[in-house]
This record gives structure tokens, sequence and C-alpha cells, in this order.
């Protein structure tokens, strides 16, 4: 149970460009599994992640742990999307306990590869952004991006993120270096 901050303004149901049915809510512990198969397969699909195929090592126990704590904090939040029974985007935030950064945190999204461009990414940050002004607590969100990540990047200019700075040779895949762009929203 989430030791909230405020009332959660979750579950959201809206519809994408195209008319299907997006649902979003709150992980479960039940959710682990199909949050690592999530996890498997969008890192097959896409080289912008900090993981890549292979590389995710979490067993089922530790992920139902890492959503139990995520439920469990008042400061962290992990979103699911789904369309129709079919688990399509996860967005995790997390904030910190201490006094001095409780007001931010940073946030990671995936979205499935077939529904890039269709609305599922943006309406995560627009229940992101409700959750975090709900908490009255909330008032900075940061994100990181590869800076050659120009979806991403353009995704969250769009829900009016601004680029805050550049950290150079940031990740490393197959020998070459990717600098990432931080971006920051002011609630």
């Amino acid at each position: 149970m989430r030791a909230s901050m405020q009332p959660t303004p979750l579950p959201t149901v809206s519809s994408l460009r195209d008319g299907r049915r997006l649902t979003l809510r709150e992980a479960e512990v039940e959710d682990a599994s199909a949050v690592l198969n999530h996890l498997a397969a969008v890192a097959t699909e896409t080289d912008y992640l900090t993981f890549g195929k292979r590389e995710l090592e979490i067993t089922l126990e530790e992920e139902e742990d890492y959503i139990d704590s995520y439920l469990e904090s008042s400061s962290e939040l992990m979103l699911l999307a789904f369309i129709d029974t079919r688990l399509v985007g996860v967005l995790t935030f997390a904030g910190s306990p201490r006094p001095r950064l409780r007001h931010t945190g940073e946030f990671g999204l995936s979205v499935r590869e077939a529904e890039w461009g269709g609305g599922v990414g943006g309406a995560m940050l627009d229940a992101l952004i409700d959750w975090a002004r709900a908490t009255q607590v909330i008032t900075k969100l940061n994100a990181r991006a590869r800076t050659d990540n120009d979806r991403a990047i353009g995704l969250l200019r769009q829900k009016g993120f601004v680029i805050e700075g550049t950290i150079s040779r940031e990740l490393v895949i197959g020998g070459v270096y990717f600098s990432q762009r931080l971006l920051g929203l002011e609630l």
C-alpha cells in the first residue's frame, strides 16, 4: 500500500491517436513478470536505454520487491501502460526522502517500438505530471535522454521540459561513447 503524500490520480483511461483504448495504472507486485518481459523486449528494440539485451539481470523476486518498494514510497511511482491486456509502457519515477531533495526526482520511460509515436509516452508523461502535482511536494521532474534520441527529447520538450545540460560520454555501447541531455520540468 502506498505511503501517500496525497491521493494518487490513477488509474487513467484514454484513447490513443488511432482510437485504441490505453489504460494507465500503478504497478502491482503481481505485474512483476509482465514488467520483466516488457524490459527484455524493449532491450531488443532500442539502444537508447541504459541497458541492452541480456544486460538487465533481475530475478522475479527482485522485481516483486522493487515494485513493492515503489508502492511503499510516497516519493516514487511505477506506472504501467496497457493496450487491452498487453503491457506496452513502463515509467518509473524515483524521488528522494531527504528533505533537501524531496521536491525533485528522475524518471525513466520505455515504450514498445510498435507503439512509438502513437501517444503512449505522452499519456504516461501527462499522468506523471498530474501525479507529481497531486503530491503537493514534488515540484521538479528530471529526465535524461541520449543526445541523438530526437524522438524522446522532442516529446519531453513538447511537455514543457527544458534542456539543462549535457553529460558527455555517459554511456558506452560496443566501444562507442554517447552523451546524454539533462532535461527538467519545473511544476
